[in-house]
């Protein structure tokens, strides 16, 4: 509601049963929100006075430094900073396509619509400032402006190095630390902050919105698990060394995956940035942005039941795609509806459709050849992908992770009586 609106005309979230309630009360009574500490807030450029004062143009390429990008919302994937790109000859907001992060240059730059038109000097002196300089100095919780609260996420955040810029339609987020910045794109990364957004039904993230979300803080072991997973899923090039090298903990080398089957050893990190540092398959980003909705959860106070309730009342589209979503033996995705494809069955299906087929030949899709295998024919060709496959069950990753972190940190969750026998 607007600044101002008498409490007895507020408008009210929309529950849909009594379990969203008791959810939704949990968040009423959070003790601290973001509008509560200090914060640094901007949309950076106007996409229309950008190029109308000579600030830059439409001219889609790759920059030659990652200080001349200018992202839009459609590069950032939640807990990826650079999950996307625009062809080479982008037309619209269609024209982009999926980056592969297993082969991920270190010194990775995206291509962008946008260029400069001014010198380098001058771009930078036009940029907004944070305390004086530019805020691309320093590293920010990043999110799209404009989102979906139908869709398969809502709120699509990123940790941002330095360096890159971005139009309007991307909002940067930093907090007085790093540290803090991290734990809050951590926050933002996870299941409770997105439902919280759905519920509410508001599409365009303004500051306003932003400064009442709840801002959970708890044990410092609980945000060194939420840190370690999230600059693990954030960190993919050198750009975020400096940080990575400031933030890692020797605590870290003891953290492993809850579920103990983890293709990654979550822990086995060095203090160096190195090719190895950010999580590249599927299965193991999958897992870690799982146990982050679970650490989130125990931080804000949530029950497991109700953490579960979220997903199922207000995620349809991602149960919907999960449902028939499973990881091959390599941690690479599979999915049966072709949005949720991962890289490699995208890249694989692109070539099936390419190749000649020989007449009444029926192509079959990787989905199917994948059930056919599980139904029994174990001489169905499963091309680049290995068995074992196993399924993309959501509800019960965060519920392992969830009573996994409470034995692991010795914590008071709100109802024990759930905790499976």
């Amino acid at each position: 509601d607007p600044p101002g609106t008498p409490a007895s005309k507020s408008r009210l979230l929309r529950p849909l049963t009594r379990a969203d309630l008791a959810a939704l009360s949990v968040f009423a009574h959070q003790p601290a929100r973001l509008a509560d500490t200090e914060r640094y807030w901007t949309r950076a450029f106007d996409e229309d006075k950008f190029k109308k004062e000579g600030t830059g143009e439409w001219r889609t390429e790759v920059p030659d430094r990652l200080d001349e990008c200018v992202l839009q919302g459609p590069h950032l994937v939640n807990a990826t900073p650079f999950a996307q790109q625009p062809r080479p000859e982008c037309k619209n907001n269609k024209d982009w396509e999926a980056l592969d992060l297993e082969t991920l240059p270190a010194d990775f730059i995206p291509r962008t619509n946008y260029q400069r038109r001014v010198d380098h000097a001058e771009f930078v002196r036009r940029q907004p400032k944070w305390d004086g300089e530019p805020f691309t100095t320093r590293y920010r919780e990043a999110h799209r402006e404009f989102v979906p609260t139908t869709g398969v996420r809502t709120l699509q955040s990123c940790l941002l190095p330095p360096g890159p810029a971005h139009v309007h339609a991307v909002i940067s987020i930093a907090l007085p630390s790093d540290r803090e910045t991290a734990i809050w794109a951590a926050t933002t990364h996870s299941l409770p902050l997105d439902y919280l957004l759905r519920v509410a039904g508001n599409g365009h993230l303004s500051a306003n919105v932003f400064d009442r979300i709840p801002k959970p803080s708890g044990s410092a072991p609980i945000e060194e698990a939420l840190l370690l997973r999230t600059l693990r899923l954030n960190c993919v090039s050198t750009a975020y060394g400096p940080l990575w090298r400031t933030l890692h903990a020797d605590e870290w080398s003891d953290d492993q995956f809850s579920n103990g089957v983890g293709r990654a050893e979550l822990g086995d990190v060095s203090r160096t940035w190195t090719s190895e540092t950010p999580l590249r398959k599927d299965a193991d980003r999958w897992q870690a942005l799982c146990e982050i909705d679970a650490l989130v959860a125990l931080l804000l106070g949530l029950s497991a039941a109700q953490l579960t309730q979220m997903y199922r009342s207000q995620f349809a589209v991602l149960r919907k795609y999960e449902y028939v979503t499973v990881f091959d033996g390599n941690g690479r995705q599979i999915s049966g509806i072709h949005h949720n494809h991962g890289f490699r069955q995208a890249q694989w299906e692109e070539e099936q459709k390419a190749a000649p087929a020989q007449r009444g030949q029926k192509k079959m899709g990787m989905w199917d050849r994948v059930q056919a295998y599980l139904a029994g024919d174990t001489d169905v060709d499963l091309g680049p992908f290995v068995p074992p496959f196993t399924p993309a069950d959501r509800e019960l990753a965060m519920t392992t992770a969830y009573w996994a972190f409470v034995d692991r940190y010795d914590l008071s969750p709100p109802d024990l009586a759930e905790r499976p026998a």
